[in-house]
């Protein structure tokens, strides 16, 4: 498992990992379909956790400042959870945050989404 940044192929598969999030909030997907995909320089970003050339987690984020980072949407897959690659995306995500220097991370669920229905 690899976690990297996003590529345009990867886009499928991300908007289907995030759907439970943009029928709730429908700006993400604009701004899925707005990002670069190369990186630097973009607002928002979009880290994917792959294995065997499937996409099993994805993070849409931004970097707020230099130290903070807010995750606009996070998609775990149903095989990301049950092999335990959820947290290994997240535990990844967070130390490459902290190498940035990212000190403090937050994320807004919407009020109808539980942890349950991100999985």
């Amino acid at each position: 498992m690899i976690l990297r940044p996003a590529r345009k192929r990867d886009l499928p598969a991300i908007k289907k990992l995030l759907d439970p999030w943009i029928e709730q909030a429908p700006s993400i997907l604009g701004t899925l379909d707005s990002l670069s995909l190369a990186g630097a320089g973009d607002p928002a970003r979009c880290s994917v956790m792959e294995a065997d050339k499937t996409i099993l987690c994805t993070a849409l984020w931004t970097l707020e400042r230099s130290d903070v980072v807010r995750v606009l949407a996070l998609g775990l897959g149903a095989s990301a959870v049950e092999n335990g690659a959820d947290l290994k995306f997240v535990r990844e995500l967070i130390l490459d945050w902290s190498d940035m220097g990212v000190s403090r991370a937050a994320i807004s669920l919407p009020e109808s989404l539980s942890l349950s229905s991100i999985q």
